[in-house]
């Protein structure tokens, strides 16, 4: 018998690796290698089944934290027999200077797990990453060559000189990578790393509906995008694009001169040759350059993105040959930078999770109670105690008395907290989303902080598709100073990818809470539609409908430095939007400003904001603008100032928290509004990317700042 099940024992354990013959092959971490620190970015993993059985697991990249446990991004696969599959998953890489490699690999549900070390090489967060779609041979490659001094350097931005900080600037590198159509992401993001994506001369119909998607989510939340034409209009005519276009692409148009307009506009020398470029008419947008009545190049709003248009290709002649190019894309890629993604980008994220990890937590005991729950135990456990047993000539009982009033006062100890903390599951929520009127598309940024009455891990799952969860920085005020830090984990922040991101075991200690925060796409109904004209006089006048679906509280609108308070709108009513007096449009473009750096909400005895985290390396020190400063004010009018942190009832503030949450959301925001577009700011109770950890009766409060971009037609 003995013999046989050892028998047993050894045909099982031979026939186990049979199981899982799953390894990793090739791993290509962004586009051809090039990936940017602080952003998601996208992972392509081979998978190959040599076994002779199927096989079922997870693939993974893990990612060291900046403190503490790592960040696990893992997607469940099915492995077939002999399959050979390519994996993406979507990690969002930190600060790499002191990491030096990402784990990658697949554990299989029974047998042993395959893992590779991948060497961490993220560009800089300062350097430009442009990528090229095409399905025919590279055209790209000048781009390389682009002198970013050019429009980097000069000048320095207000404040940086007063507060003793160097306003030199420094030039970036810029990437260019390639890829087909089957290459790109099925995910925004894949792409968010990505400061341009030039579709050129691809297949309309070569893209699946996934990676259609990908896209449009991308560019509402800030992408930039570029769509090329030349001789086969159809092409862009067809292409999923196309609602999106500035122009409406109706047939080809040929120069038999010359596209003299771009080298009017750009410079350069361009060959005396026929040029055929796609004709049409601007629907939307705006034109940076036209022919004889054709638009050749183009931009429009999509989101908080922009769609850009180029009537002719960078691969045919005359273009090919024409030494200007690399101006126009210098010009494209310079707006990119100048004109920020949206509020969402730039608002410091260490104080607004500080915000509300602080007054959404329960209340703390205060000293006193404190204080006199350790003098009574002392008291009981040490004279009493001896006192009693003395009287009682029983001071032998003492070794039963003592530890039953350690029991005693633990117990009640417990029954304090359970009565202070309480015993529900609590689920704060602020929130941060910007949608573009016309289309109701654009981003959010949710911070969430939950509470937990004993320690367990939850699974939070999305309402949202495809979003960045993380654990935000916090801010650290050791020595008095103040500078941002990864929050600090204890176990794994563990990311699972599928129809809809989910966070899984997020593992919260008892009576604690543990602050996270997602990113990701929102689409609000039908949007803000109307319109908005600045008139000879300068005035400001239209009306819009509140089609977003939901009710806003406290409405602020600000154009060009001037704010006007409207109120609450409820959800379908229709409102005007009167303002006198509005300034010109400015005669200089605001200062280029890299999203990410400015995170620590610290400012300086100057009054400007500056980041603790290793300054900026291509850009002036960026401030706040005063356009936000006046709308904090405006929002913030005839509210009570709360309970400062720190206090009894600090915890639980509602009106504190929506003041600190203003002011890091506005205040300390470096956004420099668009001379061509209004904001309307409002409040609401909605959590856009909609959090749910699965449990019924769960306290939930939301607090969200929404902000709506609005075009105002000034000619």
């Amino acid at each position: 018998m003995g013999r046989r099940c050892l028998v047993v024992m050894v045909v099982a354990l031979l026939a186990l690796p049979a199981l899982g013959q799953v390894r990793v092959g090739e791993i290509v971490f962004g586009h051809e290698g090039h990936y940017r620190e602080q952003h998601t970015t996208q992972v392509t993993i081979e998978l190959i089944n040599d076994g002779d059985r199927d096989a079922r697991g997870e693939a993974y990249v893990e990612v060291p934290g900046q403190s503490g446990a790592p960040y696990l991004y893992s997607q469940p696969v099915d492995m077939p027999a002999g399959a050979h599959k390519r994996v993406q998953l979507y990690p969002h890489v930190g600060r790499t200077g002191a990491v030096e490699h990402f784990l990658v690999g697949f554990e299989p549900d029974r047998g042993p797990k395959r893992e590779t070390k991948v060497n961490a090489q993220a560009e800089e967060i300062t350097d430009i990453i442009v990528l090229v779609c095409t399905e025919s041979s590279p055209q790209y490659n000048f781009i390389r060559a682009i002198d970013t001094t050019t429009w980097m350097s000069g000048g320095s931005s207000p404040g940086a000189g007063a507060s003793g900080y160097s306003t030199a600037y420094s030039s970036a590198d810029i990437y260019v990578s390639y890829t087909d159509t089957a290459g790109l992401p099925d995910s925004w993001k894949g792409l968010d790393g990505v400061d341009l994506l030039i579709m050129a001369d691809f297949s309309s119909q070569a893209l699946s509906p996934t990676q259609e998607g990908a896209i449009l989510h991308w560019v509402s939340t800030g992408g930039h995008i570029m769509v090329t034409g030349g001789e086969e209009y159809r092409r862009v005519a067809d292409s999923f694009l196309a609602p999106y276009l500035p122009v409406e692409v109706t047939g080809t148009r040929t120069f038999e001169n010359g596209l003299s307009a771009l080298v009017g506009k750009f410079g350069g020398r361009m060959e005396t040759a026929a040029a055929a470029v796609n004709d049409g008419e601007l629907v939307r947008g705006y034109v940076w350059s036209s022919q004889s009545g054709t638009p050749l190049l183009t931009s429009a709003q999509l989101g908080v993105g922009t769609v850009w248009q180029t009537a002719f290709s960078f691969a045919r002649k005359p273009v090919l040959q024409w030494d200007g190019a690399d101006d126009l894309m210098s010009f494209v890629l310079k707006r990119g930078r100048q004109y920020q993604p949206g509020l969402v980008e730039l608002h410091p994220e260490a104080q607004v999770s500080n915000a509300l990890s602080v007054h959404a937590g329960p209340n703390p005991p205060s000293f006193q109670v404190i204080s006199l729950f350790l003098v009574l135990y002392i008291v009981c456990l040490v004279p009493v105690n001896y006192l009693v047993l003395k009287k009682l000539d029983r001071r032998e009982l003492a070794w039963i008395t003592t530890p039953a009033i350690v029991i005693l006062f633990s117990v009640a100890a417990y029954g304090m907290g359970f009565m202070l903390k309480g015993s529900d599951v609590k689920l704060r929520t602020a929130a941060l989303f910007e949608v573009q009127a016309s289309t109701g598309a654009g981003q959010a940024q949710s911070y969430y902080a939950l509470f937990s009455p004993r320690k367990t891990g939850y699974d939070v799952n999305f309402a949202a598709e495809r979003v960045d969860a993380r654990v935000p920085p916090v801010l650290n005020r050791a020595y008095g100073m103040g500078y941002t830090e990864e929050s600090r984990l204890d176990t794994p922040f563990h990311v699972v990818s599928g129809d809809r991101d989910r966070v899984e075991d997020l593992v919260v200690q008892m009576w604690d809470q543990q602050v996270f925060t997602a990113q990701g796409p929102v689409v609000l109904d039908a949007g803000m539609p109307g319109d908005l004209r600045l008139t000879p006089r300068r005035n400001l006048e239209g009306t819009l409908q509140n089609n977003l679906g939901i009710d806003l509280r406290g409405c602020v609108v600000a154009f060009r430095g001037r704010t006007l308070t409207l109120g609450d709108i409820a959800a379908g009513d229709s409102f005007s939007v009167p303002m006198e007096g509005v300034r010109t449009a400015a005669t200089t473009e605001p200062e280029p400003k890299v999203p990410g750096h400015v995170d620590s909400g610290r400012r300086s005895p100057y009054g400007s904001s500056y980041s603790g985290g290793g300054g900026i390396s291509v850009m002036a020190m960026p401030t706040p603008d005063v356009t936000m400063s006046a709308v904090y004010s405006a929002m913030m009018s005839g509210t009570s100032p709360g309970t400062p942190p720190g206090l009894p009832g600090a915890a639980n503030d509602p009106e504190q928290l929506r003041r600190d949450l203003a002011e890091g959301f506005l205040r300390e925001n470096v956004y420099t509004p668009r001379e061509d577009e209004a904001l309307l700011f409002a409040w609401t109770d909605t959590d856009p990317l909609g959090a749910d950890i699965g449990l019924r009766g769960v306290d939930k409060d939301v607090v969200a700042l929404v902000v709506v971009h609005i075009p105002v037609y000034t000619r």
